[in-house]
């Protein structure tokens, strides 16, 4: 068993189970002959190796019926501490990605997206408001009107620092994510 070269104008291609052929190039230009061929070990011929014991037994064994997915339970969910940290990250990261492509949003298409780029800014702030209030008491909490109002300004004022249309639509988005965090409350803590 020896190796073989292989020059510039020439390719290795390699077929399973392991055959090793020297095919010429289809290059319209000829490179120039090698003046030194690079080695190249010959594959030998052999057939796949044996499976580990284990994997035989995974492999022979019937497979096992799903279980169910539970519904999520309040005792499964994050704290309000990783909650309220996560929310506050993902507002600052979206935050400087606004402030840095706010130039792209001032063109009339893309000023929609930059209102709902604002309106996810809001839903990551009222998620950081109700973790700070549920940190601070120990049942669940409503959060009523009065920090959903500031959190809609902050991220309308953010969008003013886009572009006019950006309000508008960073409202619009607002109050529909609103809407949304509403029902998804409603379904998950049996109250609005």
């Amino acid at each position: 068993k020896g190796s073989f070269f292989l020059s510039q104008n020439s390719h290795l291609r390699l077929s399973f189970p392991g055959q090793a052929r020297i095919m010429p190039r289809k290059d319209k230009k000829q490179a120039s002959p090698s003046p030194s061929p690079i080695p190249v070990p010959a594959v030998p011929a052999t057939s796949s190796p044996a499976p580990h014991p284990q994997i035989r037994k995974q492999q022979k064994a019937k497979p096992k019926t799903a279980t169910p997915i539970s519904k999520p339970t309040l005792s499964s969910t994050v704290s309000p501490q990783q909650s309220l940290v996560t929310s506050l990250f993902l507002a600052f990261l979206l935050f400087c990605l606004i402030q840095v492509t706010a130039a792209t949003y001032t063109v009339p298409p893309y000023t929609i997206l930059g209102g709902f780029l604002c309106s996810l800014l809001f839903v990551l702030l009222l998620i950081a408001v109700g973790n700070i209030q549920q940190f601070f008491s120990s049942e669940t909490v409503k959060t009523q009107w009065i920090p959903v109002c500031i959190c809609v300004v902050l991220s309308c004022t953010v969008a003013l620092t886009i572009h006019r249309v950006c309000v508008s639509t960073c409202f619009l988005f607002s109050v529909a994510h609103c809407f949304w965090m509403t029902r998804v409350a409603d379904k998950i803590y049996g109250q609005a």
